[in-house]
Formats: structure tokens, C-alpha cells, sequence
């Protein structure tokens, strides 16, 4: 199924020749504000096109699982949506998506009953929300705030974010030093991808569980084995693990380590977002050993358990931002070659002292790279 614009030139009386939009939407619902319609189905997204030019459609992935044709949405003058959906889960939630936004704020949980079904939604001055569905044979109403505060994520233990130039680490007090002509520009490590790479100071803290986080922009798609955000314990046999492009499989996100022995076979959708474009990529590793990817929030491939976990000591162990791992920092690369180097930009980069949850990760990536 795709969806056609019809545009109307007397009032709604005859239509125009229709332009097709490529949009595998499926049960449309949609809403028009602020020069724009939005519309939604049965797929986990949001499309939205300008009046003034609606050949270009924009998909906003990531809302949770719905029941099909059990959502609806609405908008206000500014273009400000919300959607109401009917859980997987049980219950009904409302998500914003500002206008001007890339992403969904978080979801606020509306009835955590366990059946609904049928919601609409209508947005209301004030930025509140009307919804009406029905649940145990009944119809029911709420009005509710959209706007959803950032649930608070623990233990964070490291966090490189490059505001105003920074190469601090407020958090845990690794800074960072830039090598090969790396740079801030703009609240982002710049790297080219040939030689370009940030290191820290050793860290503070060891660790076992721990999640790995970064916020990255792609220069291209073609570069193969550069890391995004690498911890390593740089003594004897240079053990790490990493946030690693390409390297596996061509296009693709993996959890890089020393030999593979923490990695698999990538089995996430190849990468299709480049500069300006970002993207949020975290890897937790829990005290069982258990691994898991998430890309935007949302699980990246299946989760495996490779034979054993690793320690990384204290004061022993630091952070690459830009190249794999130590061993392979020598050799110059290219920016759409097979190297260690990463072409792009980091907008933000954290550590966790455990392995978060899927809830928490979710959270992280809709409160975005500036959130808490």
C-alpha cells in the first residue's frame, strides 16, 4: 500500500492528479498542522510531508509495538503530533513528535490496563491531549500531558558530550586527548577517517557489566572496522571491546573485540543514515556474559552469550573514540577504506557501569544526544 496526495483547488469540490508518495503505511490515520500532514499505520513510524513539498516524505521510526489499525493521530497549528496507540504491551500511550524534532518523546502511559482497543486522540490548547478508547466493554477518557519528562538512567560513570569544545569527561574525570588533527567543531568530535582519533586518560573505575553508548554521525557508508567508542586494557594482549562499523559484515554495526572472541555475526539491517544525519548505537554487556546491540533504541539483531566476560582493570583500562583499537593505530587509513579509522562525527559518548535495560536505552535515545 502506498499513499497519494490529491490536492484541491475549489475547496474540496474536484481534485487534482494525485502524487504518489512511497510509503508503506497500511490502515492510514492522519492529521494536518503547521504546513505539514503526518500520518500513521500499521508500521512502527510516523510519516510527515510539507504542503509545499509533498513528493519528499519523511519517516519518524521507533514508536513501540501497536496492535494493527489500533492507532491514531493528531496535530496542532504548529505541527506538533501525537499519536494514541493501543500497546502490545497492555494499555494505551500517547507519544509526542515536536515538528521540528527527528525523534518521539517518551511515551506516557495513559491506562496500564490490560486489554484496549479503537483510541483517538485530539490535541487540545495548551499541548494537552484528549483520548478516548474503549477497554472492558467500556468507552473511556483522559486527558493527559504528552510531554513526558526523561526517565532517570543510573550509574552513569563517563560521558564525553563536547560542549562549547570541551574534550572533558565531567562524570568520571577521563579527559580526552585528540591525535592526527581530530577535532570539536560544532559540539562533535570531527574525524576524518584517515588518521583522526581522541584517547583518555585512564579510567577510575573496572568493569565487568557495562554499556557502551554514542551518539554517531557517518561520513559514508563505505568505510569498513572503525569504532565509534572503544574501551580497551591496552596491557599484554590488547583486549577490548567496541562500537564497531563495517568491520564483520559491509554496512553493518558489531560488537567488536580482540580475535572476535566477544563478537558475532551481525544479523542487524544494514546502515542507511549518513551526515547530517544521526544515529544512537549502545551495547550492553551483562555479569552473565550476555550481549546485546541497540541502534535508535530499539534492539539490533538477537543478543548472544559468547563463552566468557572480561574485567577491565582499574586505572589500566581507557577509552579510543575513532579508531578500533590500539594495536592498529599505526597504519594510516582513508575515509572510505578498510581500516580502524571511523569517518564521521561523535555527538555524544557515555559508559554505564551496568548493562541498561531495554527501557532504559529506549528512554536514552528519545531524550537524545543533549538529554540527561
Amino acid at each position: 500500500t502506498s499513499l497519494a496526495l490529491a490536492p484541491s483547488a475549489d475547496g474540496g469540490v474536484t481534485f487534482g492528479e494525485a502524487i504518489p508518495l512511497a510509503a508503506n503505511l497500511g490502515d492510514l490515520d492522519a492529521a494536518l498542522g503547521g504546513g505539514q500532514v503526518v500520518v500513521v499505520g500499521q508500521p512502527d513510524e510516523v510519516g510527515r510531508f510539507s504542503l509545499g513539498g509533498p513528493g519528499t516524505l519523511e519517516s519518524v521510526r521507533s514508536l513501540p509495538p501497536s496492535f494493527p489499525r489500533e492507532r491514531s493521530i493528531a496535530a496542532d497549528a504548529v505541527g506538533d503530533a501525537v499519536v494514541a496507540q493501543a500497546n502490545q504491551l497492555g494499555g494505551v500511550s500517547v507519544i509526542r513528535l515536536p515538528h521540528d524534532a527527528p525523534r518521539f518523546d517518551a511515551p506516557v502511559l495513559v491506562d496500564p490496563i490490560a486489554t484496549a482497543s479503537s483510541p483517538s486522540v485530539l490535541m487540545l490548547p495548551g499541548g494537552l491531549a484528549a483520548v478516548v478508547y474503549g477497554a472492558n466493554e467500556q468507552v473511556r477518557f483522559a486527558i493527559v500531558n504528552p510531554v513526558s519528562p526523561p526517565m532517570p538512567v543510573a550509574d552513569l560513570v563517563h560521558r564525553w558530550s563536547f560542549e562549547g569544545g570541551s574534550l572533558v569527561d565531567p562524570v568520571g574525570g577521563a579527559s580526552l586527548e585528540v591525535f592526527g588533527g581530530a577535532s570539536v567543531v560544532g559540539g562533535a568530535l570531527v574525524l576524518d577517517g584517515i588518521d583522526d582519533y581522541a584517547r583518555s586518560a585512564p579510567l577510575a573505575s573496572a568493569f565487568v557489566e557495562r554499556t557502551l553508548l554514542a551518539w554517531v554521525s557517518l561520513a559514508n557508508l563505505e568505510q569498513q572496522g572503525g569504532s565509534a567508542l572503544t574501551l580497551e586494557n591496552p596491557a599484554g594482549a590488547d583486549v577490548f571491546d567496541a562500537i564497531v562499523f563495517g568491520e564483520l559484515a559491509p554496512g553493518k554495526w558489531a560488537a567488536g573485540s580482540e580475535n572476535g572472541n566477544r563478537s558475532s555475526a551481525p544479523d542487524g539491517d544494514p546502515e542507511t543514515v549518513v551526515a547530517p544525519g544521526i544515529v544512537m548505537l549502545a551495547i550492553t554487556y551483562a555479569t552473565d556474559g550476555s550481549i546485546q546491540l541497540y541502534r535508535d533504541g530499539a534492539p539490533y539483531g538477537t543478543g548472544y552469550t559468547p563463552p566468557s566476560a572480561v574485567t577491565y582493570p582499574t586505572l589500566t583500562a581507557d577509552v579510543l573514540l575513532g579508531a578500533r583499537h590500539e594495536d592498529v593505530l599505526m597504519p594510516p587509513g582513508t575515509e572510505l577504506g578498510i581500516d580502524p579509522f571511523l569517518a564521521g562525527a561523535l555527538h555524544d559518548v557515555r559508559i554505564y557501569a551496568r548493562a541498561l535495560t531495554a527501557a532504559e536505552v529506549g528512554s536514552l535515545y528519545l531524550s537524545g544526544p543533549d538529554g540527561p
